[in-house]
Parts: structure tokens; sequence; C-alpha cells
């Protein structure tokens, strides 16, 4: 499955071919600016490299279909993309439209056709199949991660899973996760410690998937790092289940975002790198909020693009804000967020949508909206205290950033997990 291989190649030959065709329109342009601008200000960002990226992307969401999908179909191929099909599956956060989801929003952006993406993809399915991929290994998902960068291989990080052994409901955070390698290895043994104890596996895949968060700053690891954390829940995650986030962000791990205070004292938290949207306390410090009404917001985003074939954009626009209020401010019986925002919440989110909305009819593709889902993950995961800390080998000398990572994320007793 490397990038040079006769299952792969093709693909990304395609993605060329798409890019060149699509790269001058606003949607596409914007998907690969957002990527530049959240990759390490030293590295590549050459769009042959956006390619590749975009092609392991692809196959991310491919293995992940495969796995949680025991009689794979190309007929939801372009709901697996999108990431509707994960929602459908009880895992709302989970490989929803990013930076890489330029081949498949054509159709729905009104600016080309997609059924050469999705030929793309069933290529793709068919190499997985005749390869028999339906539980990609991690150590799988590092190396793949590793060759589709052009980096050099690197040993598996060794960790110390025995921590969990009579104690598997200590908690534990990576801000700055990579690929997602340990700290999925770190999520599997939680889990099988939890099942030893006589856990009842339902109840053992809700409580371990709310007692992990991962961050990384890389857009292709947060793909990675998710899939990787989906496949060490196991069978468990297959069969049917409440809705659990996949607990994995794009976000660097000690960005907070901007804080003001509102004329009654509550803070509002603004997404500087998505316009400037703006998010009330309630949303931004709870990821079931967060999660729940962001998830259900592209709904309006497409909305406001079909209304504006027959409506001028200011009324268009005030119409689809108007319906986002009432949605924010009613009861949401059998849902997670039952309770309806306030008022002086609601009104934050109509100025956040009215944001999104005008970025989206502008051009802007799903960037400004993946950003904002992502982006408080720091914030509402310093109002916890963790057991650990899980510090990669990489970084494990920047004594600067790790302490200031343990202060906030640690609680007293906490330590830190090197890897």
């Amino acid at each position: 499955m490397s990038p040079d291989s006769s299952a792969v190649k093709p693909a990304i030959q395609n993605l060329q071919t798409i890019y060149s065709d699509s790269e001058s329109l606003a949607p596409v342009n914007n998907c690969y600016r957002f990527w530049v601008a959240n990759r390490p200000f030293d590295a590549d960002t050459s769009p042959d490299l956006f390619i590749r990226h975009t092609c392991l992307a692809m196959l991310c969401r491919l293995m992940a279909y495969r796995f949680l999908e025991p009689r794979p179909t190309d007929r939801v191929l372009w709901e697996v993309m999108s990431g509707d099909y994960f929602a459908g599956a009880g895992l709302s956060n989970f490989l929803g439209e990013d930076f890489f989801s330029w081949p498949f929003f054509r159709l729905s952006m009104g600016i080309g056709d997609d059924a050469f993406s999705l030929e793309t993809a069933k290529s793709l399915m068919g190499a997985l199949e005749l390869l028999h991929l339906d539980q990609p290994d991690v150590e799988l998902l590092s190396s793949l991660y590793q060759e589709f960068q052009g980096a050099d291989g690197k040993p598996c990080p060794q960790l110390d899973l025995s921590i969990f052994e009579g104690n598997p409901s200590q908690t534990c955070i990576g801000p700055y996760c990579g690929d997602g390698n340990s700290l999925s290895r770190m999520v599997r043994a939680a889990l099988d410690a939890r099942l030893t104890a006589g856990q009842i596996p339902p109840d053992a895949l809700l409580e371990v998937s709310g007692q992990f968060i991962g961050m990384t700053s890389d857009p292709l690891g947060a793909n990675l790092a998710s899939v990787a954390f989906l496949v060490a829940l196991g069978e468990e995650v297959i069969e049917p289940h409440p809705p659990i986030l996949i607990p994995v962000y794009m976000a660097h791990g000690i960005n907070l975002p901007t804080e003001r205070k509102d004329g009654d004292g509550s803070s509002i938290y603004i997404i500087d790198s998505a316009g400037g949207a703006t998010l009330p306390e309630r949303v931004a410090t709870d990821p079931l909020y967060l999660d729940w009404l962001f998830g259900r917001l592209p709904n309006y985003l497409r909305g406001a693009a079909l209304r504006l074939r027959a409506q001028p954009e200011d009324v268009a626009v005030q119409e689809v804000l108007n319906a986002w209020y009432n949605y924010l401010t009613s009861p949401k019986a059998r849902t997670p967020i039952p309770d309806p925002l306030t008022p002086e919440a609601a009104d934050v989110m109509v100025e956040a949508a009215r944001i999104l909305i005008l970025q989206y009819v502008g051009g802007s593709g799903p960037g400004p909206l993946h950003l904002v889902r992502n982006a408080p993950a720091p914030l509402f995961a310093s109002k916890r205290s963790f057991d650990m800390l899980l510090w990669p080998a990489e970084i494990a000398r920047d004594d600067d950033l790790r302490s200031i990572c343990a202060a906030r994320f640690l609680g007293d007793d906490g330590q830190i997990v090197a890897a």
C-alpha cells in the first residue's frame, strides 16, 4: 500500500488529474491553503505532497469502513468519504469533511463531477479487499504515515502497558499524539483490562472512549490517529452501540482559543483560524455540545447555498440563521444534549454560523467548520485532571513544553508516561 505500489500509484495519478482540473476553483484551492497553514513552518507544502496526503486520507476512510462493515459495498462510498456513513454508525465526529475532502464535494458545490473520484476510491477499495485488510494494524498505519510523507521509518515506541492492570480506569491525554500509535495501544490495554476485570463490553466501550484524548496539529496525523483509536476499540465498536466520540482532534496541544468576556461576565471563545468564529463557553468547553451542534451545521451551510439560487444573499443567510437559532434554543430529547442553549449562548452561536455560512458560500470548502470542531480541544481538555500525560520521544527533550502540558492537564498525582 505504499505510494509507489501498483495499487496506490494509479490512485495518486487520478487525484493529480482531478487537482489539476480544479485547483483554481475556490473550494479546492482553500482546502490546499488550509492544509499549508497547518503544516510545520519548515515542512514541504508542495501540491504533490498534498495530493499524496489526500490519497492516504482516502485510504484511512476505506480501512475504517472495512473494519466496521463485514460486507462492504461500493454503493456507500460517497457517504464514507463525506463522513455520513460513520455518523450513522454512531461515530459522529469521526473523519468528517476536512482539508482532504476536496475530490468529493465538487458535485455538491456545483464545481464538477465526483464520478472520477469515486472510481478512484473503488480502485483503492479493491486493493484493500485483495490484501484482506479488514483490521489495519497500528504498525501498518504508522508505516503508511511515514511512507506517504517520504520519511524514513521509525521504530515502534516502547510503552509500559502494564500500568492499566488493576487500575483500568486511569485517564490519559496525548497532546502531541502524532499518528496515534502509542495512544491507541494504551486504549487497547485499558479496554482489555476492563474486560478482564469483568466489565461488560458495551459499558467498557463507552467508558474507555471517554477515558482518553489525543491531539495533533498535523491534518494527516489526525486521520491516522483517529483510525488507530477506532481499531483499538476492537469488536466492541463493530457491534451496535450508543453514539460515542472518537476523541482525537486536529489541534495544537497548548494553543487555547482566544477568550473574551461577554457583557454578563460569561466567556466567549474565538477561533481565529476559522475567520473569528465565536463559541459560547457552554459549547467550547463541552465536546458533546461541540460535536452535536456543529455536526448538524453542514445542513444549514448547504441550505444557505441552495437558497442563494433564488434569494439575495442577506435574505438567504438570515432565514437560515433564524432556523439555526430556533434549533439551538429548542429542547433535544433523546440526544446527548437534551437541554437547549440559553438565548445569550444561542446568539453567540448564530454569529459563528453567520461567519461560517458566508465563508462557505464564498467558496471556503469545509475547512473553517473543521477547524471550529477541533480547535477547542485543548480548552475542554484543560477542564479535566488526567492521571497520565503521554509524551512522545521526538519532543522528549522540550522541557518547557512538557512542563506547560503537565501543569495544564495533569491532576495532583498525575504522571508523565514517556513513549
